[in-house]
């Protein structure tokens, strides 16, 4: 997902983010010229203006900050159910990797469209390329309805998902 940068640092102000702190990351992105190679082909210089910096050690935690309110989005009581009766969970997050949970594909959807409304306030951009739906326990994949985010089908049912932490198989 993308992030504005104006966004993240008024984000971090409303968490009150130290103001020396803020014109640290401020001025990590100022000025920043980025080449593209691919392969035999360089880029001209590229000054990018919004998302946060790839392999940088800052960045997972910056998108954590300014995610850290989904959970008031999100519907916990429409999120996968656990061993214990009173915890279900909405989501697991990992960086900018972001997992819907739910037990019924009702509640996925719905979590689907809160998720949607989520990002439009945060300006954020889901990349549906690299959106799956995985549902556990269900050989028949046929079986499994499509899902639409922003009202367009988005996600392709798959059989294992890799995230940093863990690896999910059906």
């Amino acid at each position: 997902m993308d992030t504005s940068r104006n966004r993240t640092l008024e984000t971090l102000a409303k968490n009150k983010t130290p103001q020396y702190l803020r014109d640290i990351i401020q001025t990590m992105y100022t000025g920043c010229l980025y080449l593209l190679i691919d392969g035999d082909k360089t880029s001209e210089e590229v000054a990018p203006n919004k998302g946060l910096k790839q392999g940088c050690p800052l960045s997972p935690l910056l998108y954590s900050l300014y995610t850290n309110d989904i959970d008031r989005f999100l519907t916990v009581q429409r999120g996968a159910a656990t061993a214990l009766d009173s915890v279900q969970v909405p989501h697991c997050d990992y960086a900018d990797d972001i997992a819907l949970t739910s037990n019924t594909t009702e509640c996925l959807q719905f979590q689907l469209n809160k998720f949607h409304n989520y990002t439009r306030l945060k300006g954020l951009k889901l990349n549906t390329d690299k959106t799956k739906v995985m549902a556990f326990f269900n050989k028949d994949t046929s079986a499994i309805p499509t899902f639409t985010y922003d009202g367009t089908p988005a996600p392709r049912t798959c059989h294992s998902f890799q995230m940093p932490w863990i690896h999910f198989h059906s």
